[in-house]
């Protein structure tokens, strides 16, 4: 419909004729730009402007039974042009439907905002054609919902930054459990040797909170975050408290003035010289408000409060907002430039890189309780293999009878196994029967052990590192099954 700009009325008269109550002028048949632009003539045909609030009458396609002779296809009126091109009608487009005008469908149901079905009974010719071979949605559709985790998938959360998160990523990939990291902004990654894992990179404290909520079904982080939020026989399982890095210790720290504080026992004898002297308790800066109060109360300290601390906490004492920290530390270094002294027996907790899955998760998906089991044996074959050496040599013996024995003299007090001992071709320089020896040492004994083995050798001796040291029989996570399998039967 083509409108004409607005015109003012001559001075003295009336609207002129056509004007309709919005303030357009529109004039019926005005246009002749081929059939369906002007409008057909007749009673109420000028009527165009509907006022605000009014129904409207449904737009006529053309084609129509009770289309004017104007609107119709090829129907066109005098002095008008030729008709044009129509598109033709596409799939889920009812014929002679204008582009850019489509009718709804029929809704299922009274009330409903939903179309009917796919090609059920109800559709009309605006409905959505019928199902394909991947709509999840309709009866008879091949493809499932996808749902927010994958069956057979585990996540695994990782550290995402400082020390504990390269640690980690060299401790893996020294167990054979190697992450592929393509960016090092993602955090997000890939354990090529177990597919179907997950791997999610976290803050360290945020690994506990959503390993306990089931958010991920494994997690490598702080023995003392676990300590701190998990609940002994809660939703966390400890699959490994000890993976050998990552070690710091929380400690009891005091100002360097107070002279007559040096162990847990005199700051019990401070604690209540110190209310009645000063009227209130000892405040003690911590991040670790359930590990420091339990410690206190074993230690018969009652009179204190704890002052939730962030950041650097060292510094608590000077600013004045505690008396003493509570506070994790490797080296000491940083509680020595805040002026602060260790106590003597105030250690709370030797901390270390743990392993913690979801109880739940452990008990109920085979997937993860197989993945869990397989980094186990895997971590534990990687740190026996760090406390072991191999040592070869060739001993000289007439009989395996006096080869064994000489082994058996080596290896009093040791603690080192015999690997292998068998017996050498005969060599042409060596007139005497010749018996390779191979033992594992453990790293303590291993000085003294190669000392003893030169002494007898007939030729040199070798050293080597042991990658790997998987136990005999039964898997090294079998410990972890037994306790899995307890808890299931008390529930």
């Amino acid at each position: 419909m083509r409108r004409r700009p607005l015109r003012r009325p001559p001075a003295g008269t009336g609207q002129p004729p056509g004007r309709a109550r919005g303030g357009l002028c529109l004039r019926p048949g005005a246009g002749g730009r081929g059939p369906g632009r002007g409008r057909p003539t007749g009673p109420g045909a000028g009527r165009l402007g509907h006022p605000r609030g009014a129904r409207r009458r449904p737009l006529r396609h053309p084609g129509g039974a009770d289309a004017a002779p104007g609107d119709r296809p090829g129907g066109g009126t005098a002095g008008q042009g030729a008709p044009r091109d129509r598109p033709q009608p596409g799939p889920g487009r009812p014929a002679g439907d204008r582009p850019g005008r489509h009718r709804r469908g029929p809704r299922a149901g009274r009330g409903s905002r939903h179309p009917a079905p796919h090609g059920g009974a109800d559709a009309g010719a605006g409905s959505i054609p019928g199902p394909g071979p991947g709509c999840a949605g309709c009866p008879g559709g091949e493809e499932k919902v996808s749902t927010k985790r994958e069956e057979g998938t585990v996540t695994l959360a990782l550290p995402s930054k400082g020390q504990l998160e390269e640690g980690t990523l060299q401790f893996l990939a020294s167990c054979g459990l190697r992450v592929d990291k393509v960016n090092p902004r993602q955090y997000q990654a890939e354990l090529p040797a177990l597919p179907q894992v997950r791997v999610l990179f976290q803050r360290a404290e945020d690994i506990v909170t959503q390993v306990a909520a089931g958010t991920a079904d494994l997690g490598i982080t702080g023995l003392d975050l676990v300590m701190e939020e998990g609940e002994p026989g809660g939703r966390l399982f400890v699959l490994h408290e000890a993976l050998g890095y990552g070690h710091c210790d929380l400690v009891l720290a005091v100002p360097e003035g107070w002279l007559d504080v040096d162990s847990v026992a005199d700051l019990a004898d401070l604690a209540p010289e110190f209310r009645a002297q000063h009227g209130r308790d000892l405040r003690v800066a911590t991040k670790f408000p359930q590990l420091v109060r339990a410690f206190l109360y074993e230690h018969e300290i009652v009179q204190f409060q704890i002052v939730p601390g962030h950041g650097a906490i060292e510094a608590a004492p000077a600013l004045g907002y505690a008396d003493l920290v509570a506070d994790l530390t490797a080296t000491r270094t940083t509680l020595r430039e805040n002026r602060l002294k260790e106590i003597a027996g105030g250690t709370i907790l030797h901390s270390q890189a743990c392993f913690i899955g979801n109880r739940q998760a452990l008990l109920e998906r085979p997937a993860v309780l197989d993945v869990a089991c397989r980094m186990l044996d895997q971590m534990e074959a990687a740190l026996a293999g760090r406390r072991h050496h191999t040592l070869t040599a060739r001993l000289a013996a007439a009989s395996a009878e006096e080869a064994s024995r000489q082994v058996r003299g080596l290896l009093r007090g040791t603690g080192a196994q015999v690997l292998a001992l068998s017996p050498l071709p005969p060599l042409p320089q060596a007139p005497t029967p010749q018996w390779s020896l191979a033992l594992l040492v453990p790293n303590d004994a291993l000085t003294d052990l190669v000392q003893r083995v030169q002494e007898v050798a007939s030729g040199p001796v070798a050293v080597t590192p042991v990658q790997y040291l998987f136990a005999p029989g039964a898997r090294t996570s079998h410990g972890l099954l037994t306790r899995l399998k307890r808890e299931r039967q008390a529930q």
